[in-house]
């Protein structure tokens, strides 16, 4: 057994696994400002400030990472 096939590069058909991803963190990172819009419009105090600014934050950062994945991946 090669370490080549273990180890190695893959395809560009893999890809795709990124683009996934990059699709559902753009998705999740826009409910995450809408909910953060929404509760700062209309006063719900469900979750702190700080929460739901953390949460829009993580779910930015998801974005980009696998966009520039996906990027990487793609050249």
């Amino acid at each position: 057994m090669k370490l080549d096939a273990v180890f190695g590069p893959l395809d560009v058909e893999y890809c795709l696994y990124f683009y996934i991803l990059m699709v559902f963190g753009f998705i999740v990172m826009l409910l995450s400002v809408a909910k953060l819009a929404f509760s700062l419009l209309f006063g719900k105090k469900t979750e702190s400030l700080g929460d739901s600014v953390f949460i829009v934050v993580h779910s930015l950062l998801f974005y980009f990472v696998n966009r520039l994945l996906y990027t990487m991946c793609n050249k």
